[in-house]
């Protein structure tokens, strides 16, 4: 059963704080966490009280990526549609989006994020896409961000290597814009968000438009080429076994990968 709880919302300085809360699944983003993004990003368009929306998790586990569950408990055609909605409403989005990267991030936790506004994350925080290692191909346009961001080499080792980046080293990439020592993390974090909430909104949506426009209609065709292939690759004898042996863990079993 979707669980209510597993998001949670506060609205306060002109900030929408979003907190996955999902510790036990290492805030891992299933279907309801997904339609709910979608939702709550399409409710603060129209709200003039809200200038900033603030993504963090709550723990010490910014998220695990997407929960296998979903592969049992909805048909992929329903998956890719959710994905693709949510990820089309980050691209569309007009107000200021910033991301608290508590700790660790995984697959769409991190691909995301390259359609964030800014990124803050805490020292102990990595990063890893382990798109070779499950079968699967890049998704949140990654395939077109990472190399345009990290450049060549980082960017190879993401999609091509499934490596792991640290906090300081998407700090001096440029993916994240602060690293804040791990006890204060939640505290720095807000108080950053908090200074950015005191600019005018006009302002910082009419600069936000100036800075997208361009590459507004690129990143949605990306987008839709993407969840294309995701879907074959989804489809693929060899994610079919990783969705096997999935299955047998959540069974009890030791699959061994």
């Amino acid at each position: 059963m979707e669980n209510k709880n597993e998001i949670i919302t506060k609205k306060e300085n002109g900030i929408l704080t979003i907190k996955i809360n999902r510790p036990k699944k290492k805030n891992a983003f299933n279907s309801y966490i997904m339609d709910q993004l979608f939702e709550l990003l399409s409710s603060v368009e129209t709200d003039d009280s809200i200038k900033i929306v603030y993504f963090t998790a709550v723990g010490d586990t910014f998220s695990s990526g997407n929960d296998f569950n979903n592969f049992f408990d909805k048909k992929e055609e329903r998956l890719l549609i959710e994905l693709k909605f949510f990820i089309d409403s980050l691209i569309n989005f007009k107000k200021i989006t910033v991301a608290g990267v508590n700790g660790m991030s995984v697959g769409i936790s991190m691909t995301m994020l390259a359609l964030f506004d800014f990124v803050v994350c805490a020292e102990s925080a990595f990063f890893i896409v382990p798109f070779i290692q499950t079968f699967q191909s890049p998704e949140a346009c990654s395939s077109l961000l990472f190399p345009r961001i990290f450049g060549k080499a980082m960017g190879n080792h993401l999609l091509l290597n499934g490596g792991v980046i640290t906090s300081e080293e998407a700090k001096t990439a440029g993916f994240v814009s602060h690293v804040f020592e791990n006890e204060s993390f939640e505290t720095d974090a807000y108080d950053f968000v908090l200074k950015l909430s005191k600019h005018p909104m006009d302002l910082m949506i009419k600069y936000k438009e100036m800075i997208n426009r361009n590459g507004r209609e690129e990143l949605l065709k990306v987008n839709e080429y993407e969840v294309n292939e995701l879907a074959k690759s989804w489809n693929s004898p060899e994610f079919d076994k990783i969705k096997k042996m999935m299955l047998e863990k959540k069974n009890g079993g030791n699959p061994k990968f």
